[in-house]
C-alpha cells in the first residue's frame, strides 16, 4: 500500500482511494490469516494444551518479556507519532487554506482602493470564481449581491437574507472560519471589506483539503508503521543478540555447576558486564570448592575418628582365658563407618555369649544405633541368661526414642563352654552355617524372630544347638551373601558354603579371611555396597 501511494505521484487521488479502500480489509484478514496459522503450527507441534494458556511474567522467557515491551512501546510511539502528525498536519492545512484566502481579500480589497472601479474588482471575483475558491460581492447596505448585470446595469437583482447579512457584518474583517452550511460539506469562509459599500465573501470547499490530508496521513502512517517494523525488529535482534544469547550461554554453565560440574568456567566475554558476571561467577565457583573441600576434609577426620572410635568398640583380643574355643571375627564396613557389628563376652561363669548384628542403614546414623543396640545387648545380658528374654528387653530399649525408626536384625547365642550347649535366639538375622566333626558346613534353618527398634512387642524364641568337640559355627550379616559383581549377580551362600568346606580344616582366622577373599575375587570391580561382617568359632570341649 505503501509503494502505491509512492509511485503514483502523479495521480494521488486515485492511488488514496485505492488504498483507503484496501487498507482495512487487507489489515483484517492479514492479522486473521497470521493468527490462523499461528493456531494450526502450535496444534501440529502437538501445543494445544498451550493454545489459550496465559503464562505468568516469572515464567516467561526474557527474550519474549523484552520483545512484549518492545511491542508495546513501538505501538505506544506509532500511535503517538500518528496522532501528533494528524495534529500537525491538519494544523497546517487549514492554515495555508486560510492564509491563501486571506490574500485573496487582500489583493482584491487593494486593487479597489487603488482604482475606485467595483468594475475591475468583479473581473478579479471572476477570475476567483474558475479557480478552487468561489468568491462574490455583496452590498453591505442592502445585501444585494454584485452580479455581471450589476455591473452592466441591467437585469434583475438578487439579495441574501437578513441572518446571512448579519452574519456578514459581524464577521467582517476578521481571520477565515469553517462552517458547514448543508450536506455535511465543510467550507472555510471570509469575509473582507471592499471600501464602504462593499463586502467580498470568499469561500473555499474543504474536501481536496482534507482528501490531501488523509492521503497524506496514511503515507505518514505507513511510512512510520514499516520504519517501526524495521526498528522492533532490529531492537529484537539486538537484545536477542547481545543480552538473551549470552544469559543463555551463562545460565548453560550456571546448569553445569548445579548439577556437580564444579569445574565448569563461565566464559562470556562480549561486554564488560557478562565479563564481570562471568569472573564473579568464577570467583564463587572457586571458593565453593575451597570451602567443599575443606568440608570434605573436616568430615574425612570425623569419620576417620569414628571408625576409630567404632573398631575400638568391638573387641580385638581372641585370646580367650579359655582352650576350650577358638573365636575371630572381623567387620569390613562398606563405608568408613557402618552399622554391623560383632561382640563377645563372659555373661557368667563358663557362659560365653555370641552376637552378630546388622542396622538398618549405613554411616554414620548407622554406627550411633549399632552403639547403643551392642551397649544394651551387654547390659541386660549381665542379668538375663535366657536369649528370647534378653532380646525383648533389648528391643524395649531400642524402641525409646528412636524417632528415626531404625532397626536391627540379631542372632545371639550363650553357649555353656562345660556342656558345649549353646542357647540361641534368631531375631530376623542370617541363617547360621555349623559344621560337624568330620562332616561340612550346612546352613541351620533356625527359627526366626522378628528385627528389633521397630514395636514393643516382638516375637522371639529360643533354639538349642549341642556342640561337640571339633564342631564348628559360623554366623554372618547379609553383607555376605548379597555380595554382587559387576553383571549385579549375588555371592549367594551356596558358594559361600563351598568356600567354608574348602577352608574347613583351617583355623578360624584363616577361614574368615578366605571367605572375604572370595567375596572380593566374586565382586571384581564392582563397589561394596553393604558392611561384611563374620564370626567363626570352633568348639574343642575338654580335649
Amino acid at each position: 500500500m505503501y509503494a502505491i501511494l509512492f509511485t503514483n505521484r502523479g495521480s494521488m487521488a486515485s492511488a488514496y482511494s485505492l488504498v483507503k479502500f484496501a487498507a482495512v480489509p487487507m489489515a483484517l484478514f492479514t492479522a486473521g490469516g497470521l493468527s490462523l496459522c499461528t493456531i494450526a503450527v502450535r496444534m501440529i507441534s502437538g501445543n494445544r494444551s498451550k493454545l489459550w494458556i496465559h503464562t505468568r511474567w516469572n515464567e516467561t522467557p526474557i527474550s519474549m518479556q523484552v520483545q512484549r515491551w518492545l511491542l508495546a512501546a513501538t505501538v505506544v510511539l506509532f500511535l503517538f507519532d500518528s496522532f501528533g502528525l494528524y495534529r500537525f498536519q491538519h494544523r497546517m492545512a487549514i492554515e495555508t487554506a486560510s492564509t491563501e484566502i486571506a490574500y485573496i481579500g487582500e489583493k482584491t480589497r487593494s486593487l479597489y482602493e487603488d482604482s475606485g472601479d467595483i468594475g475591475e474588482v468583479f473581473n478579479r471575483v471572476q477570475y476567483q470564481d474558475s479557480m478552487r475558491d468561489v468568491t462574490l460581492l455583496v452590498e453591505l447596505e442592502n445585501g444585494r449581491y454584485v452580479t455581471p448585470d450589476d455591473v452592466m446595469n441591467q437585469g434583475e437583482p438578487l439579495y441574501c437574507s437578513e441572518e446571512d447579512l448579519q452574519m456578514i457584518r459581524k464577521n467582517l474583517d476578521r481571520p477565515p472560519y469553517e462552517i458547514t452550511p448543508e450536506k455535511g460539506v465543510r467550507v472555510l469562509v471570509l469575509f473582507v471589506s471592499i471600501g464602504d459599500q462593499y463586502a467580498l465573501m470568499t469561500l473555499r470547499d474543504l474536501t481536496s483539503v482534507y482528501d490531501n490530508l488523509e492521503s497524506a496521513i496514511y503515507e505518514n502512517t505507513l511510512e512510520d508503521f514499516l520504519l517501526l517494523t524495521v526498528f522492533y525488529a532490529i531492537m529484537a535482534f539486538l537484545v536477542e543478540r547481545l543480552v538473551v544469547r549470552n544469559l543463555k550461554r551463562v545460565k548453560v554453565s550456571l546448569d553445569k555447576i548445579a548439577g556437580g560440574r564444579l569445574d565448569e568456567e563461565v566464559s562470556v566475554r562480549t561486554s564488560p558486564e557478562f565479563s564481570g558476571l562471568s569472573d564473579d561467577i568464577n570467583k564463587t565457583v572457586t571458593a565453593l570448592k575451597e570451602y567443599i573441600a575443606a568440608a570434605e576434609k573436616r568430615m574425612e577426620d570425623d569419620l576417620k575418628l569414628a571408625a576409630e572410635i567404632q573398631s575400638s568398640s568391638l573387641p580385638k583380643d581372641f585370646h580367650l582365658p579359655t582352650e576350650k574355643v577358638e573365636l575371630f571375627a572381623m567387620m569390613t564396613p562398606a563405608r568408613q563407618v557402618g552399622g554391623d557389628f560383632y561382640d563377645f563376652f563372659y555373661s557368667g561363669p563358663e557362659r560365653l555369649c555370641l552376637v552378630i548384628a546388622d542396622v538398618s542403614g549405613k554411616g554414620i546414623p548407622a554406627s550411633l544405633f549399632m552403639m547403643r543396640a551392642k551397649t544394651a545387648i551387654k547390659d541386660h545380658a549381665r542379668t538375663e541368661q535366657d536369649p528370647a528374654e534378653l532380646l525383648k528387653k533389648v528391643n524395649s530399649t531400642l524402641c525409646e526414642e528412636n524417632a528415626a525408626d531404625m532397626f536391627v536384625t540379631v542372632w545371639l547365642g550363650i553357649l555353656d563352654l562345660k556342656t558345649g550347649l549353646m542357647r540361641c535366639c534368631n531375631a530376623a538375622h542370617e541363617y547360621p552355617a555349623i559344621l560337624r566333626a568330620e562332616g561340612s558346613y550346612e546352613l541351620l534353618k533356625d527359627p526366626h524372630g522378628e528385627v528389633l527398634g521397630t514395636f514393643e512387642d516382638v516375637f522371639t524364641t529360643d533354639y538349642d544347638i549341642q556342640l561337640n568337640p571339633g564342631d564348628r559355627v559360623f554366623v554372618y550379616t547379609d553383607g555376605v551373601p548379597e555380595a554382587v559383581n559387576e553383571k549385579l549377580k549375588q555371592y549367594g551362600t551356596g558358594r559361600m558354603q563351598e568356600q567354608l568346606n574348602r577352608l574347613k580344616d583351617a583355623d578360624q582366622k584363616t577361614i574368615l579371611e578366605g571367605v572375604l577373599q572370595d567375596i572380593r575375587q566374586f565382586a571384581g570391580t564392582a563397589d561394596q555396597f553393604d558392611d561384611i561382617t563374620m564370626l567363626g568359632l570352633a568348639y574343642k570341649g575338654n580335649n
